[in-house]
């Protein structure tokens, strides 16, 4: 097992104070802790054990709040061997369910703005997402380094943070120009539309540049992401959301791989339509 230069502040915390969903909330370090052990039955156990400890259905628990810079550590000082399962975890720690953010029913700035205001459930969500949001250099490094799956899960986690966009945006542009996967390419254009197209000058511009690609999914992700402010005339859009909207399941993890559906909805909703979930 490595070391790990972070083991006594782990040790020091009162984890037995921390609502927790299920299980005993002393035994999260040593779940943490075996998340870097080379026995992979062990980690799978250890990873669900946490998962059930600190989220159930809809709701975040206290323990999350404290666990996620854990996670974090584990990514950033490469301690971490599945790394790809916790970035998937904090996927679902940043949202109670990523359609909130998707189809705007959740509102970063605001309930940032809010946070003053909100209940005991509501104020642990919105911790929990703050926490996951200090991520954002550790995403930026596995958009860097990471194999594809890692790159996927990064890109898509990135795009859920508005409020780190003027650090984000700019290297998920360059990423959008580098990268050498298709579907990875994708996931960074609908993140950016997802950040704002006017988040910098060059973004608009390099999206439309895309809505005629000779790959599918790099046209795919541009149409969905130009559309995000409402449907534009540019040539050809309508026609590349049909293409998307009749596809079953694509690689592109937001909505996992029900991409078709999010094309479905953006041209339905020029004519108000409800989103579909």
């Amino acid at each position: 097992m490595p070391t790990i230069p972070w083991l006594s502040e782990l040790h020091e915390k009162a984890w037995t104070e921390f609502e927790v969903a299920y299980g005993d909330a002393g035994r999260l370090p040593e779940h943490i802790v075996a998340l870097t052990t080379d026995d992979a039955e062990v980690r799978h156990k250890a990873l669900l054990e946490i998962r059930n400890a600190i989220m159930a259905e809809d709701l975040k628990f206290e323990a999350a709040l404290h666990v996620t810079p854990f996670l974090l550590s584990l990514l950033r000082d490469d301690l971490a061997i599945d790394r790809l399962a916790i970035l998937q975890l904090l996927r679902q720690l940043a949202f109670r369910d990523e359609h909130e953010y998707i189809f705007g029913y959740f509102i970063p700035e605001a309930r940032h703005n809010d946070s003053d205001h909100l209940g005991d459930e509501d104020g642990t969500s919105i911790g929990v997402y703050h926490k996951v949001m200090d991520g954002v250099p550790v995403y930026l490094e596995s958009l860097r380094t990471g194999d594809v799956q890692e790159r996927l899960q990064a890109a898509a986690l990135l795009s859920y943070f508005p409020l780190q966009r003027a650090t984000t945006v700019p290297h998920l542009l360059d990423h959008m120009h580098e990268d050498a996967d298709p579907a990875v390419v994708a996931t960074l254009e609908i993140a950016l539309g997802l950040l704002g197209q006017g988040a910098t000058p060059e973004v608009r511009p390099a999206l439309y540049e895309r809505l005629h690609h000779t790959n599918t999914l790099i046209r795919w992700g541009a149409a969905i992401a130009v559309s995000w402010d409402g449907v534009p005339g540019a040539p050809g859009i309508i026609d590349t959301l049909e293409e998307c909207a009749s596809a079953d399941r694509t690689p592109i993890p937001f909505m996992n791989g029900t991409t078709g559906l999010l094309a479905s909805w953006l041209m339905r909703r020029e004519s108000g339509a409800e989103p579909p979930y």
